[in-house]
């Protein structure tokens, strides 16, 4: 489909109520405070004034929505991203390939890993797997640089124990040190003076000396033990 008039109209959902045309595009179709619908909490004193709301969760959003879906007469297209897709996108999904086709616009290689768990540090973004699932980004990079690693040995969840990240699952129950300055995962590596324990970020100088955990059998060695094997 091309755009070859010149005279195409941009109309806000509600004002485009009994109006037609060939094609629709639905822009910004994001969650978030400022996303469709809006997650902004209101001030008790304004929901005060404010009619009694409807025990259908975005009711009002839901009727404008409907409205602007329904202005096309051979197809809608909704401009969205992945990792932060609005709620009634995918509502939509769930009608099938019957009515929804995602074919047309290649998904981007983050979209792919784009999780349903919202990012606990800005409360907008969703979290997105890297490509060796061994951590999840918030979508919201830059804005937001909280990740989110899991298990080196088995890939499962983790929590915070002490100095550690410790793996939920009972048989695993490998233990990761973490970063004194950071709160990061530090890693076994080999420096001038021998093995330590280095901080994974990039921009961090965080390290502990290697003999520190080096008797402790659940703390997980495996990244050292295969990079001398493969003699990195």
């Amino acid at each position: 489909m091309k755009l070859i008039r010149k005279n195409n109209r941009l109309l806000m959902h509600l004002t485009s109520k009994g109006k037609e045309a060939g094609y629709v595009i639905i822009m910004d179709m994001m969650k978030g405070k400022n996303g469709f619908p809006a997650e902004k909490i209101e001030h008790p004193l304004i929901e005060l004034l404010l009619p009694k709301l409807e025990s259908y969760e975005h009711a009002e959003e839901r009727r404008i929505f409907y409205v602007a879906l329904t202005r096309a007469k051979q197809r809608v297209f909704i401009l969205s991203i992945e990792e932060n897709c609005s709620e009634f996108v995918n509502k939509l999904r769930g009608y099938g390939k019957k009515l929804i086709d995602e074919t047309s616009i290649k998904a981007s290689p983050d979209s792919l890993n784009v999780t349903d768990l919202s990012c606990p540090e800005c409360k907008t973004g969703r979290l997105v797997k890297n490509k060796e699932n061994t951590y999840s980004f918030c979508a919201n990079i830059p804005l937001c640089d909280y990740r989110l690693y899991y298990c080196k040995k088995c890939g499962g969840s983790r929590k915070r124990v002490g100095e550690f990240q410790v793996c939920k699952d009972n048989q695993c129950n490998a233990k990761t040190p973490t970063c004194p300055k950071c709160s990061g995962d530090l890693k076994p590596t080999t420096g001038k003076y021998g093995k330590f324990w280095a901080c994974y970020s990039w921009d961090c100088n965080g390290s502990k000396d290697w003999r520190i955990y080096e008797k402790d059998a659940d703390v997980y060695k495996m990244e050292y033990e295969d990079s001398v094997l493969s003699g990195k």
